[in-house]
């Protein structure tokens, strides 16, 4: 391998590393974060982790669906866009597995 292609590899394994270091900082203040969060506090919480999450992975919007006990349902339960994206909530209760089986592959 030549000089340059040394120095190539060199720069993306630092930028990797880089990388990997702020994903474990942010894994580290999401955990600690809940530790002791009051009850209370816990949904805003979870929608303030989606909008970091989102926000390190260069995403414009995250969410959580949560499934019902027969698994033929799931609903909207947790959700975090920027200012650009608009999701009606309400549309999102209540969907029927099988209208949505890209979802389940």
């Amino acid at each position: 391998m030549n000089d340059n292609g040394q120095t190539n590899l060199a720069t993306k394994t630092e930028q990797l590393l880089k990388y990997r270091l702020k994903f474990e900082d942010l894994v580290l203040k999401i955990s600690t974060h809940f530790i002791d969060i009051p009850l209370d506090q816990i949904d805003a919480a979870i929608t303030q982790t989606l909008k970091e999450i989102s926000l390190f992975c260069g995403n414009d919007n995250a969410n959580i669906y949560t499934f019902s006990e027969d698994e033929t349902s799931f609903s909207l339960a947790y959700h975090w866009s920027n200012e650009r994206l608009c999701l009606n909530i309400q549309d999102q209760q209540n969907l029927v597995s099988t209208d949505n089986p890209w979802w389940f592959n």
